[in-house]
């Protein structure tokens, strides 16, 4: 008599969890496993990391777009999140009020920006964004059509690059960062200059050593940033550049051991064997 296959669910639908299940499914030639992938964006599975070029014009979605699960061999939910964990009944929780049993459950949550709790934020003023989605990165380019004058809030390689797409869409550009120069994890300061002196040229203004201290608002928009040495910049888009953090929650709520991430062993089991974590979240 044939054994059941195992029932893998894999939670996050991003880059690694769409990589884990394509090559969990090419090594499972005996077919020992049943996989579901769970993704809350209503979207085909594509390349995060080609956003920016994207909000630069560069590439269009299908450029970035990754090829779906084989249908016969993974059942793909999209546009709905994963909500909670069953540890004792080996069920996936999901937003539309379903669940899905599993043997294994592999944790692909990723991990979402990090917006600094500034003064002003807490009005929730329109047009101050992250990139981290497509959606994010629709919602910026759409205002950038109108856009004045665009503040970028981190001087790294995404803030950078989201910067220069901006001004490739014709808006005028500054980077505010609070190190002494920009990159300042990948770049010494020599180097740093020439960069900046390349962004210069590109109309990317550069403004280091100092942050935005508060953001102003007016009848619910964004209409400028104060910064943390007194000076007031006019701006109707912002992009918050400043990291991310891992998506824990869901681990956290199912009792699972968190840290900066979800804590794992060498095998990427957490504190529950049936349960693993990769990617960022991790």
């Amino acid at each position: 008599m044939t054994a059941a296959p195992e029932k893998v669910v894999v939670v996050g639908a991003g880059m690694v969890g769409h990589r884990f299940v394509e090559e969990l499914v090419r090594a499972d030639r005996d077919r020992r496993y049943s996989v579901e992938l769970i993704g809350e964006e209503e979207y085909e599975p594509y390349n995060r990391i080609l956003l920016s070029d994207v909000l630069a014009g560069r590439s269009d979605l299908k450029a970035i777009g990754l090829p779906l699960p084989d249908s016969a061999r993974v059942q793909f939910w999209r546009g709905v999140a994963a909500t909670g964990i069953d540890r004792e009944g080996g069920r996936v929780l999901l937003s539309d009020g379903t669940s899905r049993p599993f043997d294994r459950l592999v944790l692909a949550t990723g991990a979402r920006a990090f917006v600094p709790p500034l003064p002003g934020l807490d009005a929730h003023p329109r047009h101050v964004h992250v990139l981290r989605t497509l959606d994010d990165c629709r919602n910026i380019a759409a205002r950038a059509i109108n856009a004045k004058h665009a503040v970028v809030l981190g001087g790294g390689v995404l803030g950078l690059e989201a910067a220069c797409g901006l001004r490739r869409r014709g808006v005028p550009v500054t980077v505010i960062d609070l190190d002494d120069h920009v990159m300042a994890t990948q770049l010494d300061s020599p180097v740093a200059r020439v960069l900046a002196a390349q962004l210069s040229d590109l109309g990317v203004d550069v403004i280091t050593g100092t942050s935005v201290g508060e953001v102003v608002s007016a009848y619910d928009e964004l209409v400028a940033v104060r910064l943390t040495d007194g000076r007031l910049l006019a701006a109707d888009l912002m992009l918050v550049s400043c990291g991310v953090r891992a998506n824990v929650d869901l681990a956290r709520d199912a009792d699972l051991q968190v840290d900066r991430g979800i804590v794992v062993d060498q095998a990427l089991a957490t504190t529950d064997p049936r349960v693993h974590a990769i990617g960022d979240c991790a």
